[in-house]
């Protein structure tokens, strides 16, 4: 139970951090490895290009990751409520449902907006 848990609960993917610094780095190595219009100096097409695809390639390489200790957080949380006797914890889908409200409303009363908190 708390191994599943903790596969629902945690966030999986890509971190932006990851592709945005393949990106530049890309960026830096097209750039100057790539040829301008008159075979010398620095590439626009080349660092666009290079940025591409190292960001690419980072995106791709980070689909499916997992944070270890973001994983081994939710497990405990979820194995102490089982030692517990306490039901299962409610996954990050679970507790943060669409619960956005209009509130108020008519013509010279503002609009206003509630959601639910706690939806880290």
């Amino acid at each position: 139970m708390a191994a599943d848990f903790a596969d629902q609960d945690t966030p999986r993917g890509p971190a932006a951090g990851d592709v945005a610094a393949a990106g530049i780095d890309g960026a830096i190595v097209g750039g100057l490895a790539g040829r301008d219009r008159f075979g010398t100096g620095w590439s626009p097409g080349g660092a666009a290009r290079g940025a591409r695809t190292a960001g690419g390639i980072a995106a791709l390489q980070g689909l499916g990751r997992v944070d270890g200790e973001a994983w081994q957080a939710a497990f405990d949380k979820a194995y102490a409520a089982c030692m517990a006797g306490e039901p299962r914890p409610l996954t990050r889908r679970e507790r943060c449902r669409s619960t956005g409200i209009v509130v108020g409303g008519g013509q010279q009363r503002g609009v206003g907006v509630s959601s639910r908190r706690d939806c880290d």
